[in-house]
């Protein structure tokens, strides 16, 4: 066999995984959307994806898993993101472009309420989900890192830019769910300008500052 061969092979093996995954998760979701994610069991899940329980555990070590992964694939999809943008962007720049790009590609924000929802309904979903903050903030950091030619451990503005990053999209992904019909790069755009805004304000125009000052004056004379 070629080594062509070997890795076609290999990459239909590889899709086949995919959809695999693809199809537990969302079976998965559903059913914790349905009937509450602490009382679905393994076995469920197994069997509206149409697979088998030992299946299941090739792809996923638990429901916790399950739902972990959701915070994972976006955390990796922000990372390809960041790694694709122009090198002569800022970093914030870079950020806002990232988390745009990722939620665009997002099929609808049906599933995306879903999870959501799923998160709101059960604390342990919750907890589920945020166990993988630290993991993925870290591998965000790195990548600003390795971006700004960081070879070595992030610096602070990496950890920052990181933070801000999972913030934005978790913001925009509540204010997306709470409106789907408004297009989610414009969702996107607003909450960095309200960022942007909030950590460097317009300081007041000159002119205004010299009309107080004058006012303060006055009153001191009289």
């Amino acid at each position: 066999m070629s080594s062509a061969d070997t890795t076609q092979r290999g990459n239909l093996k590889s899709k086949k995984q995919d959809l695999v995954r693809s199809e537990i998760w969302v079976a998965a979701i559903d059913l914790f959307f349905l009937e509450g994610f602490d009382t679905v069991t393994i076995d469920q899940i197994a069997e509206r994806a149409g697979v088998s329980r030992r299946t299941f555990f090739r792809y996923f070590a638990s429901k916790d898993d399950v739902m972990g992964s959701t915070m994972k694939a976006f955390g990796e999809s922000l990372q390809q993101a960041i790694r694709a943008e122009d090198t002569s962007l800022s970093a914030f720049e870079v950020a806002k472009r990232s988390v745009a790009h990722v939620l665009m590609c997002q099929p609808s924000s049906t599933i995306t309420d879903r999870v959501v929802q799923i998160s709101k309904r059960s604390s342990a979903a919750l907890s589920a989900q945020f166990l993988q903050l630290p993991v993925v903030e870290e591998n965000l950091a790195r990548t600003f890192a390795a971006r700004a030619g960081r070879l070595q451990e992030p610096s602070l503005d990496d950890r920052i830019l990181a933070s801000i990053t999972f913030a934005a999209t978790k913001l925009s992904v509540d204010l997306w769910v709470g409106n789907p019909r408004r297009p989610v790069d414009q969702i996107v755009e607003e909450v960095f300008a309200k960022l942007s805004a909030i950590c460097h304000p317009t300081p007041p125009s000159t002119g205004k500052m010299l009309r107080s000052s004058s006012s303060f004056k006055s009153s001191q004379t009289n």
